[in-house]
């Protein structure tokens, strides 16, 4: 039971199996999104005042939000504080997982205590160190100086000049009264039954995985193939689990690429083990005249994970981008789908007619709402601001109190993007109109404002 206890506590350090020089995992805010579809995006990431970092959402990667729940790169907003776990890349983080801690200013932690430093007043859990006051209310025990390594807790707290600052600490030793931990991990499956999988973890050893009839499972599973493990962890200190995803041994992110002609995008090479020697993948268009990339081949190091490779988009059309190993790798093939449209030429609302680019646009250009519901709509800036602008919002036309917004967006320096929540009060359609400040060109964009009656509009 000792061994199998030692291996649970290693498996939750190494997170998603990847050795630690391939592992990252931060808490940052976000201070820009760059979209690029529905399921693709750069993050620019605020550690410090001073410090940026990217990273690169994919459709593999898994984004969590309050009460576990699934997100889309849609519901990330500017502001947020984000929990991130990925790989690096040469140029950027590869985010794997993404958890939202709600809200700017507030965050709300669960889990067990890793580390206690009563000099400084500092509690660590789930690798976040979280500073504790004197104001700090704190259950379960008598004072701060009574919470152990080990304890279960429940903290709230506020962010400050970029620290975890705990406002109310609950603890309780019964850990029934908390979900177990989720935990997430790659590996390589060395044993299945009805019931159970084992399956090996890079520097860990072998994971007993329980399946039943609520397990998720994506592909075939068999011994030898790699898979990715969501779930929690039993009394038993048996895994259970939630979901299995069987991994090929190559993958790509993301698998579909949208671009215009010589626009050009990266995309990332991804293999699920470790190999002692160089490994070159072999990278191949089907139709270089719609898009063409870089290079015909990578290069892998030995002990490394990833490799990139640029893709530039040459004329509207689709066509497909077939990555592979060496036969004697066992040739196994990943696809990125490649979207290219042309850009947009007509005249706007942004007076720049012709073929180039308005200075300001809505994304998308209509929204259709639910009486009562909410959604989100993004100011696009042709180039990167550059100073912080504040966009004017105004009712160009159709009747007020229709829809509810604010009366600017900030889109702060270095970035493209604003986004602004409508709020939908009564059935109705209206004209949105943003406009640049006359020192940023005094560009304008327009975006209809539908609203429909709640339920079938009986």
């Amino acid at each position: 039971m000792k061994r199998i206890a030692f291996l649970v506590a290693v498996l939750l350090t190494v997170g998603y199996g990847f050795s630690a020089a391939s592992q990252v995992e931060f808490v940052a805010k976000v201070k820009t999104i760059e979209a690029e579809g529905d399921d693709v995006a750069t993050l620019t990431m605020q550690l410090t005042s001073t410090f940026d970092m990217k990273v690169r959402v994919t459709e593999a990667t898994e984004i969590r939000g309050e009460g576990d729940a699934e997100l889309a790169v849609k519901d990330l907003k500017t502001g947020m504080l984000l929990k991130i776990e990925g790989i690096f890349t040469d140029e950027m983080i590869l985010a794997k997982e993404i958890q939202v801690f709600e809200g700017v200013s507030a965050f709300e932690v669960k889990g067990k205590v890793d580390k206690v430093d009563t000099a400084a007043k500092t509690i660590t859990v789930l690798g976040l160190v979280i500073t504790v006051r004197d104001d700090t209310s704190i259950k379960g025990v008598e004072s701060f100086a009574d919470i152990k390594e080990g304890d279960m807790v429940k903290i709230e707290g506020k962010i400050e000049d970029a620290a975890l600052i705990a406002t109310g600490i609950i603890v309780d030793q019964d850990e029934d009264t908390f979900k177990p931990p989720r935990i997430s991990f790659e590996g390589i499956v060395t044993s299945v039954t009805e019931t159970e999988l084992k399956v090996l973890v890079e520097g860990v050893d072998e994971v007993v995985v329980r399946i039943s009839d609520k397990t998720d499972v994506h592909g075939e599973v068999a011994v030898g193939v790699g898979v990715r493990v969501i779930g929690t962890i039993g009394e038993d200190l048996v895994v259970d689990a939630a979901k299995v995803i069987v991994q090929k041994l190559l993958q790509v992110a993301p698998e579909k690429l949208k671009l215009q002609p010589d626009q050009v995008r990266q995309v990332v090479v991804i293999l699920h083990t470790f190999f002692d020697e160089d490994v070159e993948v072999k990278v191949e268009s089907e139709k270089p005249e719609i898009a063409e990339v870089a290079v015909d081949k990578i290069v892998i190091p030995a002990g490394k994970l990833t490799g990139k490779f640029d893709v530039k988009g040459i004329a509207a059309g689709e066509t497909v981008i077939e990555v592979s190993l060496p036969d004697s790798m066992g040739g196994t093939k990943s696809e990125v789908q490649v979207l290219v449209e042309e850009k947009p030429g007509k005249p706007d609302d942004g007076g720049n007619g012709g073929a180039e680019k308005p200075a300001l646009s809505w994304s998308p250009a209509n929204l259709l709402l639910k009486a009562g519901e909410t959604k989100q709509g993004t100011i696009k800036l042709r180039l990167e601001a550059e100073s912080t602008l504040q966009v004017a919002l105004s009712l160009k036309s159709g009747e007020t109190g229709i829809v509810k917004f604010p009366e600017t967006v900030e889109i702060a320096k270095g970035a493209r993007y604003g986004f602004v929540n409508f709020e939908a009060q009564k059935a109705g359609r209206v004209v949105v109109l943003a406009e640049l400040p006359d020192s940023a060109g005094g560009g304008q964009a327009t975006l209809v404002v539908e609203v429909k009656p709640k339920g079938n509009g009986k």
